[in-house]
């Protein structure tokens, strides 16, 4: 069985990069598809998207364009931030206990843009007021995407520079597994932090301009980009599109 979507929509385009390669428009099923996973749902309060640990804030998301419920994730589905901007079909089993009507809700999506660092490994930490620990499955399903926005973005955090560099992506219909720079002929891994921004620190040695970029996302597929980015040492932190 595979999941198809039109991922040619979704070609991630960068001001001043140049594509090299797209995606193609069909993907495996391995983390997403018919998998069900079993957990429990607690709550944590409303308010807390734009300084939750993935580090999105303001972007363009899929819960803000389909008016999905945020959760935070256990360690198990975050997996070193691996699991950020991922989407959850979460379906309550109407078991647990506590002062609720969640037993009694429909199944529904939810986007994940935090760490439930005390959670079990497959717990969801539901962003809204509530009473109560409830069990639930869920499974991992494509993200919806505004139609009339569904590239994806590369945010460059405030004082990167071609010494060091810290990008945040969104606006991704699936998980993001890897983000390289092509340093010296060859595909460099740049480091994933906790906080979701991948961090590339050249101790020294700036990267060279234009930058060739490589994405991956969880299926193993790969887009490519050559990039100009930034020659300041300062720049503001933006949205690089087009």
């Amino acid at each position: 069985m595979t999941l198809t979507y039109s991922i040619l929509k979704l070609i991630f385009l960068v001001t001043l990069c140049s594509v090299q390669q797209t995606l193609t428009d069909t993907v495996p099923t391995s983390w997403y598809g018919p998998k069900n996973f079993t957990g429990e749902l607690t709550f944590y309060g409303t308010g807390g998207s734009l300084t939750a640990t993935c580090g999105f804030g303001n972007g363009p998301m899929a819960w803000q364009v389909s008016n999905l419920k945020t959760i935070a994730i256990g360690p198990g589905t975050f997996l070193g931030s691996a699991g950020c901007g991922i989407c959850l079909q979460i379906t309550p089993t109407g078991t647990g206990s506590g002062n609720s009507d969640f037993p009694t809700r429909h199944t529904f999506l939810a986007f994940a843009d935090n760490l439930c660092p005390e959670c079990a490994p497959t717990a969801v930490d539901l962003a809204e007021s509530g009473d109560g620990r409830w069990g639930i499955t869920y499974r991992v399903v494509p993200c919806p995407l505004d139609p009339g926005n569904r590239n994806l973005q590369l945010f460059i955090k405030e004082g990167s520079s071609t010494y060091h560099i810290e990008i945040n992506v969104r606006n991704s219909p699936i998980a993001i597994k890897a983000l390289r720079f092509k340093i010296d002929g060859n595909w460099q891994n740049v480091e994933r932090k906790a906080y979701n921004y991948f961090v590339r620190d050249g101790n020294g040695q700036p990267v060279s301009l234009p930058l060739e970029v490589e994405l991956e996302s969880i299926f193993g597929e790969t887009v490519h980009y050559s990039c100009l980015l930034y020659t300041s040492p300062s720049p503001r932190d933006r949205q690089k599109s087009r």
